[in-house]
């Protein structure tokens, strides 16, 4: 490595092991504000750093100048590795997860990298759109750790469609032969139960509507429903009404619960997803 990077090195108190993933290495110039508060350090490396000790040097970097506001590094790679870029993106989506927990959403994705080409696999529409939503913020933190001119292509499961058609179909002819074995009973009206949790310093408001004891979750919902066909982009605060044909529930590192639901209302079908903290409310649906 070059006379400028060495001291850098050992301004961040690194080991003789840790400079060996910079070898050959060269700081090439470092870039700051008027203020004096932030600065950016370029470093040419000929290979990809291992995520892992990519993150750990950004932690380092930041803490080994502490009067700053921002101070990061931007590494300029010569030979690129593909076999390290899902493990970048699933990095990066991870520390985005911590403020958009729906990103969880995209982090088993199948992904290929082939010259500054990303294709995404993903498993529906709302999907890509969660995606698009942070494409530009990957892009750039793809771009610092040497993945430059990334282009993403996305593309839709289209077995998981299918799937999903023939699990509609399925449903579809149980519930028939359900509704033509079960005779006819008069409803029983149930008290309503009262859910509530706390989990650091979020609260989800408790549900008690005396007025309608067929809420389990949220809040009676007055507004008009739309056919799910009628859905072709993102859309806030929408009502759709259906007959849920499959619940998935899965744990997170985070011990946030993700149930998912299939939906259809037999104009067409949707996952909804619902993200819980509590064993109780998961058990509800």
């Amino acid at each position: 490595m070059n006379d400028k990077l060495e001291i850098l090195c050992k301004q961040m108190n690194l080991t003789e092991e840790d400079k060996k993933q910079l070898q050959g290495g060269a700081l090439e110039r470092i870039v700051g504000n008027r203020a004096h508060d932030e600065y950016r350090f370029y470093i040419h490396l000929d290979h990809t750093l291992p995520v892992n000790f990519y993150l750990s040097f950004q932690e380092k970097l930041m803490a080994s100048f502490p009067t700053c506001r921002t101070v990061s590094a931007t590494f300029q790679t010569k030979h690129v590795s593909a076999d390290l870029f899902t493990s970048y993106y699933r990095a990066f989506l991870e520390n985005m997860k911590e403020e958009n927990p729906l990103l969880e959403l995209l982090l088993d994705a199948k992904v290929s990298y082939d010259d500054e080409w990303v294709t995404l696999i993903l498993g529906n529409k709302a999907e890509e759109m969660k995606f698009r939503s942070i494409e530009d913020r990957l892009r750039k933190e793809l771009k610092q750790a040497g993945y430059t001119n990334v282009t993403f292509e996305v593309k839709l499961d289209e077995e998981q469609s299918l799937e999903m058609q023939r699990e509609i179909e399925k449903t579809l002819i149980e519930e028939v032969q359900k509704v033509e074995a079960t005779p006819i009973q008069p409803p029983v009206i149930e008290e309503p139960k009262k859910h509530s949790f706390q989990k650091g310093n979020y609260k989800r408001k408790t549900v008690l509507d005396e007025s309608n004891p067929d809420v389990v979750i949220g809040r009676t919902i007055d507004t008009e429903p739309v056919h799910i066909h009628d859905i072709i982009g993102e859309m806030n605060n929408i009502t759709i009404e259906g007959t849920i044909f499959g619940v998935d529930v899965r744990d997170t590192k985070t011990e946030l619960k993700i149930v998912t639901l299939k939906v259809t209302d037999y104009t067409d079908s949707i996952y909804v997803k619902l993200f819980l903290h509590d064993e109780e409310e998961a058990n509800l649906v």
